[in-house]
């Protein structure tokens, strides 16, 4: 069993439910401790369960941080737009499944959760065992990526099994109803747990209350901090930010990626070549074992850079120094046990770096899910959810500096989602 002390009720709730063995859909808002439940089933599974358990992520980030591996790779998904009779072909570690975990599931789109239901159905048939279905996320944060060219084709293509499949949540999907999930909410915010304010405006962000707007203007840093990130809407500004702040320091020391296997772009969690010296900001991208001197998240400052041992050593804004040695991440995959009775994690390719990022700037987006002690925050964003992201990643009110004025037009929200979630309370 989990070790539920640590768990507030809602959380334990939902964690009782997965241990059940049934179908949960795990929500809620940012820092409500959705990932920590999810970590904490986890480990209370046994060895045996671990091996009848796969867990999934439509990302390579996302799957890398859930410690399993993409939908695609998975399920053998093409990797096109796909149809309502697409022919599915069961790959046989979802047959030896007794379970499946899909994280971040809001950025599933629903015609690739069409093709995981089916999947799934199909494996359920053949062998005469229902598959636990686990879900987690929030679709107020992470909705799906349709670009305006798809848009039109899957609505011609699925009109006649969704008549409109808005943000292309996988909850529009009749298949979503055919899961019987358990749901389950968690409102207790962890990240920020004393400032209620912060907590109850961040909540009105989520759901794209521009009243709260007013209130994050006037109750925030007004001045800036020089080593706050920098969280952009869009990738060439954070892009630009980096090279600009970047372009002062000479005698730069590149770390090269060493690449082995299957490794798509999307797998990677840091770059190919990082060019460090003394005095720049970085940000790590991994908890250090033990979790002591840093964090994935941890924003610090280069001291030095040792060329020929290949590693930096650190100032991070938690106090601690430390040298940072390159970091071999895995790329893994599911496959079937030789008796087909069980599921085994096997690697495929391996993505060894200095496990840091430059980080004067980052996208919002590869923000979800990690929090900081002070942000710049650039409001003028176009996605659903985006804002809102941006405006929960900090601690504290304090560490929020607005670099300009946040329009009603910048609190985009999933509209469906906000129906979707209304719906289920």
């Amino acid at each position: 069993m989990g070790n539920c002390t640590r768990l507030n009720e809602k959380q334990n709730q939902a964690l009782k439910f997965m241990q059940a063995g049934m179908n949960v859909h795990l929500y809620g808002e940012a820092g409500t401790g959705k990932s920590f439940v999810l970590k904490e089933f986890i480990k209370s599974l046994s060895c045996d369960e671990i091996q009848k358990t796969i867990i999934a992520a439509p990302t390579g980030i996302a799957a890398i941080n859930v410690g399993g591996a993409t939908l695609h790779r998975i399920f053998h998904i093409p990797i096109t737009l796909l149809t309502p009779n697409q022919s599915v072909k069961v790959a046989p570690a979802v047959k030896a499944a007794k379970r499946i975990i899909i994280d971040e599931y809001s950025m599933m789109r629903f015609d690739v959760f069409d093709y995981v239901a089916r999947s799934i159905f199909t494996a359920e048939e053949k062998k005469k065992k229902k598959i636990q279905l686990i879900v987690v996320g929030d679709a107020l944060q992470l909705p799906p990526v349709i670009r305006n060219d798809d848009n039109e084709v899957l609505k011609r293509v699925w009109s006649k099994t969704i008549s409109n499949f808005g943000s292309g949540f996988p909850f529009v999907h009749p298949f979503w109803e055919k899961f019987q999930f358990v749901n389950c909410h968690l409102t207790e915010v962890v990240r920020q747990r004393t400032d209620f304010e912060y907590i109850q405006n961040e909540n009105l962000a989520r759901v794209g209350n521009t009243s709260c707007l007013q209130w994050f203007m006037q109750n925030t840093n007004h001045k800036i901090d020089v080593d706050a990130l920098h969280l952009c809407p869009t990738n060439q500004l954070a892009l630009a930010i980096n090279n600009e702040k970047c372009e002062k320091f000479k005698n730069k020391i590149p770390f090269c990626a060493v690449i082995n296997g299957k490794i798509n772009e999307s797998d990677k969690p840091t770059d190919d070549l990082i060019e460090l010296a003394s005095g720049m900001r970085v940000m790590a991208v991994i908890n250090e074992q033990g979790g002591f001197n840093y964090q994935n998240g941890s924003l610090g400052t280069v001291v030095s850079v040792d060329a020929q041992s290949k590693y930096a050593i650190v100032k991070f804004d938690n106090g601690q120094t430390c040298k940072v040695y390159p970091y071999k991440w895995e790329i893994c995959n599911y496959e079937v046990s030789e008796d087909n009775m069980s599921v085994k994690k096997v690697v495929i390719g391996t993505f060894e770096q200095i496990p840091l990022k430059i980080a004067y700037a980052i996208t919002i987006h590869k923000s979800q899910g990690q929090t900081y002690d002070k942000v710049t925050i650039h409001p003028n964003c176009f996605a659903a959810g985006q804002l809102y992201v941006a405006l929960s990643r900090c601690k504290t009110r304090s560490g929020i500096y607005i670099d300009g004025i946040l329009k009603p037009h910048f609190l985009m929200t999933a509209i469906d989602a906000v129906q979707f979630y209304n719906e289920l309370e």
